[in-house]
């Protein structure tokens, strides 16, 4: 399994050629899919059902994130926020805090067809910045 990076680990996580999309095994994708659903368990209208229009909104990155940093993001702005506004926030916090280098764009996902290859790999980089669900308990996404 793959560990949470250290506060001393945190590098920019950039593309590289042993997570390509195109080498990530149906088993390995299959625990992405678990691990998104379990991430997002307990937000208010947030399923993952698919890697293409469940992410649409920008909801399923912030949950993702908010389970792990709950004092950094605000899930009720979420809910009200704009699809690309959300998105543009989970984006760049992502880089932030965790060194995930944006490999697409709000306007991607946010789109008829979002493209399921570059959401499932942004998923992989997600999961390997923090695999594991927090110790401490969910909050309601009325609480900050």
């Amino acid at each position: 399994m793959i560990e949470s990076l250290s506060a001393s680990e945190q590098t920019t996580i950039k593309p590289s050629k042993n997570l390509s999309v195109d080498h990530i095994p149906v088993n390995y994708r299959n625990m992405l899919f678990l691990w998104a659903r379990q991430q997002c368990q307990g937000y208010s209208g947030i399923y993952i059902d698919d890697f293409t229009c469940s992410w649409r909104n920008g909801r399923a990155f912030l949950a993702i994130l908010h389970r792990h940093n709950p004092n950094l993001i605000n899930m009720k702005q979420a809910y009200c926020a704009s699809n690309k506004e959300n998105l543009t926030q989970a984006f760049n916090f992502a880089q932030k805090h965790y060194g995930i280098t944006q490999l697409i764009d709000p306007e991607d996902v946010d789109s008829d067809e979002p493209d399921e290859k570059s959401i499932l790999l942004y998923i992989a980089y997600l999961y390997k910045a923090c695999p594991t669900l927090p110790s401490h308990p969910l909050r309601q996404e009325h609480d900050r």
